[in-house]
């Protein structure tokens, strides 16, 4: 009878550690969870940020060559005119 209360504590002992050990990772479990959990939601701020960033870049990308063409139209022009009164002036001279 000794020997069967000892077997029976010896493994409720055993059930009671084994019942610790899985309360215990199961914490680990869900803080690690908790943790996972804001970095993504961090990560998907970052990710918002950058194709805002994006967006913001391609439409200055647009806007810098819409004024690139319009710098080159005002050149030719002015390059147009220049001629037309050098050759006035060529004219006028000869």
């Amino acid at each position: 009878m000794h020997n069967q209360r000892e077997a029976v504590n010896r493994s409720l002992a055993v059930l009671e550690e084994r019942r610790r050990s899985l309360t215990e990772s199961r914490q680990n479990t869900l803080g690690e969870q908790e943790r996972l959990a804001d970095e993504e939601r961090l990560a998907r701020e970052r990710l918002t940020e950058a194709e805002t960033e994006l967006e913001r870049i391609q439409a200055e990308a647009v806007e810098a060559k819409t004024q690139e063409a319009e710098a080159k139209t005002a050149l030719m022009a002015r390059q147009l005119e220049r001629a037309k009164a050098e050759q006035k002036l060529q004219s006028a001279r000869g």
